[in-house]
């Protein structure tokens, strides 16, 4: 019996990616590194800011200051993000929906209220927790779920490792709002594949 259904936010709930890639490609140009522009995409799709600056090689004093201005750019720029295909049909969900997300929370909230999307009963931003493995379990010791529980649904490669890591079920969603390619998704091997969010009730419908 799915009980709980666990969201990522960029590119799962919402169409951020154009958006984000370019204030954050635009900073670190700003800062004089010269970067491909193929490499920061990769490094965006699959790690939080933090780790993908880390991982450019961005040093911690540019980093920080990248990371700062980037979410407060991506607040201002909240109106002009766009919902992906029925995401406001998930209202109609019984289970429990929680969003989980590497972006940070006050830009989460600012989206789904723009978008009279405000029926998820928890937000937890980058900002709310340091590992998204470690917070999931937390979040199923909090309500006593079991794994088999839990649905966690993400568009990107590293979500399914979170939801492995976690035990929890894997459900990736593939379209155009997607930050990973569909080749490398699919390479993951997690346990549902949808193209649309209406396809959850399937899925919920035959576990349950």
């Amino acid at each position: 019996m799915i009980k709980l259904i666990v969201f990522d936010f960029d590119g799962t709930l919402v169409d951020t990616k154009k958006i984000i890639y370019s204030i954050i490609k635009n900073l670190i140009e700003k800062s004089t590194y010269q970067i491909s522009h193929q490499l920061i995409k990769k490094e965006l799709g699959d790690k939080s800011l933090k780790d993908s600056l880390s991982s450019l090689k961005v040093k911690s004093v540019d980093a920080d200051k990248i990371e700062k201005e980037s979410n407060y750019l991506t607040i201002k720029n909240a109106s002009g993000m766009k919902m992906v295909k029925n995401l406001r049909k998930l209202k109609k969900f019984k289970q429990k929906k929680i969003i989980l997300s590497n972006n940070v929370t006050p830009f989460i909230t600012a989206v789904l209220e723009n978008l009279k999307a405000n029926f998820f009963d928890e937000v937890y931003g980058a900002d709310k927790f340091k590992d998204k493995p470690a917070k999931l379990k937390q979040l199923m010791k909090k309500y006593n779920l079991k794994p088999t529980q839990v649905l966690y649904i993400g568009d990107k490669t590293i979500d399914v490792d979170v939801a492995r890591k976690a035990g929890c079920i894997s459900v990736s969603i593939i379209h155009k709002a997607s930050w990973s390619p569909r080749k490398e998704v699919i390479a993951k091997k997690p346990d549902y594949v949808i193209t649309d969010l209406m396809q959850l009730k399937k899925i919920i419908s035959n576990l349950n």
